[in-house]
């Protein structure tokens, strides 16, 4: 065991991890509740203070907003700083990312059989780039719940026929919801900082948003 621990501290080191000891105290009498919450409390103050953590921290802050520009142009983003909600989900997916992208092997360099319901070790996950999202999930199921639900299905939007002018500046989407919510970005209905239970007071908006998109996506698959 000691050995397999000097070799996980070793790997974790050349990686960039911050690596250190904890102490909980937990098998000494009478610290059995007092000594884990002052470990825990001391992890949480190296977290919060430590500068290499700060500097990835404003690292990993630059690289969500460049990614996110980058997919959806300043058109959808604006030119202010990006919503505090929209960021903490990209960071996530950030991690997420990185983490999934772990590349297993032993000390011959052999890739390690590890598959578990969420993870499969393979070669070449490090190869995967990160992809932002426009959309935090909370937002995109509403979405899908409006178009879906049957005050949604019960708007006759018929003779309803925008131009599609307007939304040009849409360059891509994971989903028909994310594109729902770019095009009531664009409409003024929604805007990135907005909270997701708006979404309940626009079912009209966010049906003719849902025919927009249809649009659009017959236009790009016709292209």
């Amino acid at each position: 065991m000691d050995a397999v621990l000097r070799r996980f501290a070793e790997v974790m080191k050349k990686g960039g991890v911050i690596t250190g000891n904890l102490y909980t105290e937990l098998a000494t009498k009478g610290e059995e509740r007092s000594g884990p919450a002052r470990a825990a409390q001391a992890l949480i103050d190296f977290i919060e203070e430590d500068p290499r953590i700060n500097e990835r921290f404003q690292r990993n802050k630059d690289r969500v907003s460049r990614a996110l520009i980058a997919k959806y142009g300043a058109a959808i983003l604006g030119q202010g700083s990006i919503p505090q909600g929209l960021e903490a989900h990209n960071l996530y997916l950030l991690e997420r990312q990185e983490s999934d992208a772990v590349h297993l092997v032993d000390s011959a360099r052999k890739t390690v059989p590890v598959r578990t319901p969420h993870y499969e070790n393979v070669p070449g996950r490090s190869k995967k780039e990160f992809a932002p999202s426009l959309i935090r999930p909370e937002i995109s199921r509403i979405i899908e719940a409006v178009c879906e639900g049957p005050d949604g299905k019960a708007i006759n939007l018929e003779h309803f026929d925008p131009p599609l002018e307007p939304y040009e500046s849409i360059q891509t989407w994971d989903s028909k919801a994310e594109l729902i919510y770019q095009i009531l970005i664009i409409n003024g209905v929604m805007r990135l900082g907005y909270p997701e239970g708006i979404v309940h007071h626009q079912i009209n908006e966010v049906k003719k948003a849902e025919k927009i998109a249809e649009e659009l996506i017959k236009r790009r698959e016709a292209a």
